[in-house]
C-alpha cells in the first residue's frame, strides 16, 4: 500500500511537509472496508477524524421498532468526527460502508499537530462548515409539519439548480426516502396524492411541477 499515493487522493494534505511521520507514528491511518462494515457505532468515543478516500459512508438512526434512517452520507473528500475531536465528544449516530469504502483516519494528536498547517487550517474548517450546513438543513427538514413540504422544498431547490419546472431526480426514490427521513411507502403515497391532485407529474424519474 502506497500511503502518499492514498493521501494525494484527498486535498488536505497538499501543503503537509512531514506526513511520513504521521505515518511512521501510527498516527494517520489508511482503512479499508466492504459493504455493510460497521466503521463507528453510536456513543463511541470519537478519537479520530475520518476522511473519505473512496466509497461512501452512511450515517444512521435506529428508531424504537428497529427501522433505520439515513441521516448523513459521506462522500470522497468528507470528513466524519471534526466537530467533536477536539472535545472528546461521543458519536450521535452509527456510520457503516455503502460498498467497498476506503478512509483516511487521523487521530486527535495529529489533529493538533496539523491544526497549525494553516493550508490544512482552512481546508478543515470548511470541512466542517459543510457539515455543520447539512445538519442545519436536516433540523430544518424533521421541524417541517409534513412530508409534502419537504418534498415541495426538494423539488422547488432541484428546479432552481436544472432552471426548469421538469426536474430529474438526481437519486433514487430511496436515497430521497433517506434524505428526507421517511420510509419509502410513505414517500411513495405522498407522491401519489400529490399526482392525483395534480401538483406534480411523475414519469420515472422525472417529475414536473404543476
Amino acid at each position: 500500500m502506497n500511503y502518499n499515493e492514498i493521501l494525494e487522493k484527498v486535498p488536505y494534505f497538499d501543503k503537509i511537509d512531514n506526513i511520513d511521520t504521521f505515518i511512521k507514528d501510527r498516527t494517520i491511518k489508511i482503512k479499508n472496508f466492504v459493504k455493510n462494515n460497521t466503521i463507528r457505532e453510536i456513543n463511541e468515543e470519537c478519537n479520530f477524524v475520518d476522511i473519505v478516500v473512496d466509497g461512501k459512508v452512511i450515517a444512521y438512526s435506529l428508531s424504537e421498532n428497529g427501522n433505520a434512517t439515513t441521516m448523513f452520507e459521506f462522500k470522497r473528500g468528507s470528513i466524519i468526527g471534526a466537530n467533536m475531536i477536539l472535545t472528546g465528544g461521543k458519536y450521535p449516530l452509527n456510520f457503516y460502508s455503502e460498498g467497498q469504502t476506503q478512509i483516511i483516519s487521523i487521530s486527535k494528536t495529529a489533529i493538533e499537530q496539523l491544526l497549525k498547517n494553516y493550508d490544512f487550517t482552512i481546508k478543515f474548517f470548511k470541512a466542517l462548515s459543510i457539515n455543520s450546513q447539512n445538519l442545519n438543513q436536516k433540523v430544518f427538514m424533521f421541524h417541517k409539519k409534513t412530508i409534502r413540504e419537504n418534498l415541495i422544498k426538494y423539488f422547488n431547490e432541484q428546479s432552481i439548480v436544472q432552471k426548469s419546472k421538469s426536474i430529474v431526480l438526481p437519486i433514487s426514490k430511496k436515497e430521497l426516502a433517506d434524505y428526507l427521513g421517511i420510509q419509502r411507502q410513505s414517500l411513495f403515497r405522498e407522491l401519489k396524492k400529490m399526482k392525483d391532485e395534480e401538483i406534480i407529474s411523475i414519469n420515472n424519474k422525472i417529475i414536473t411541477l404543476l
